[in-house]
């Protein structure tokens, strides 16, 4: 019932009059939509009738509130969305030509709501869409030719704020804990900032859990008051542990413990005797595994079962799964 957009002229209390019409409306429709004809001009007392006494209160109150006369029209949208258009007054009577108004409006009135489902039905996708990357741990920022952050998505605050990867120096330049890393992601950055065509860096920030991030040219120009994005960094976190991880796998393909971790370890890029070594078996033995995990997975190999994994509702598990 919030859903409305109301216009007066006169002396009227509109939030008073939202309180009693809550109070007296104790449905979602008060008339079903069915029994009105789209597109035509209802009285006060014609919608009495139709009524036929379930919203006597609210009718009532109108009356009380010295309402003289009213006029309600209905429109469908195509999806079967309904929207109505009322016009009341607190003194006299509205004439024919209030009703030729109305049907002249209708019109319009079935445009707007058109379009105002259209907006809605949007906004649901890029919410599923907005939560599904949450979900996925893909975040961004952007940094400036001097290495300091001009903006960032809520991942990508929550990522660069990670102590043990990141920490920003009196400047607020960002930089990496591990030296190392450090040094390369400079010299990226130092290269993006001299020629738009820089080949992007990419590297593994943490391996659990996972952390990856890809630097790249930025090619957004957008007004701000921080200064001009130089380059864009996407960050791939996975708020997952290997333990985690690993009781999905076995929950979802009916792997075993060793099976599980053998299969993690390959899809996060392991070689067979780096990944038997992790899971504390020979190569042999893991080999052995793999077939299985290749069995029960229901793929043909290596890149096959990495797809299939990090393809799979796994990759978007929320934080309250367990």
């Amino acid at each position: 019932h919030d859903e409305s957009l109301q216009l007066v002229s006169g002396e009227f209390d509109i939030e008073e009059g939202n309180q009693l019409y809550r109070q007296h409306f104790t449905t979602p429709e008060i008339i079903e939509p069915d029994l009105m004809m789209e597109e035509r001009s209802y009285s006060l007392g014609e919608l009495r009738l139709l009524d036929q006494g379930h919203h006597k209160g609210f009718f009532d109150f109108l009356t009380d509130a010295g309402v003289t006369d009213l006029r309600e029209m209905r429109v469908k949208e195509t999806s079967g969305v309904n929207a109505r258009l009322a016009i009341v007054r607190m003194n006299g009577a509205f004439t024919k030509a209030h009703d030729e108004l109305l049907k002249s409006l209708a019109p319009l009135l079935r445009g707007v709501l058109h379009m105002y489902v259209r907006l809605e039905q949007q906004r649901l996708k890029t919410r599923l869409a907005q939560e599904a990357i949450s979900n996925l741990q893909i975040g961004w920022f952007t940094l400036d030719s001097a290495g300091r952050v001009v903006d960032a998505d809520d991942i990508g605050w929550e990522i660069l704020g990670q102590p043990d990867v990141f920490f920003s120096n009196p400047s607020s330049r960002v930089s990496l804990r591990s030296a190392a890393q450090d040094k390369a992601f400079q010299a990226a950055l130092g290269k993006i900032a001299t020629s738009p065509d820089a080949t992007p860096l990419a590297m593994q920030l943490r391996q659990d859990p996972t952390l990856d991030l890809m630097l790249m040219p930025s090619r957004l120009r957008y007004l701000s008051i921080k200064g001009t994005p130089t380059a864009i960094a996407y960050v791939h976190g996975d708020t997952w542990s290997s333990v985690d991880r690993r009781q999905q796998l076995i929950d979802m393909f009916s792997l075993s413990q060793k099976e599980a971790q053998l299969a993690l370890a390959l899809c996060r890029g392991k070689r067979i005797a780096e990944a038997a070594s992790d899971v504390g078996i020979t190569v042999e033995t893991a080999r052995s595994y793999s077939k299985a995990i290749y069995a029960k997975t229901g793929t043909r190999g290596l890149s096959d079962l990495v797809r299939t994994i990090m393809g799979s509702v796994l990759a978007i598990a929320p934080h309250s799964i367990s």
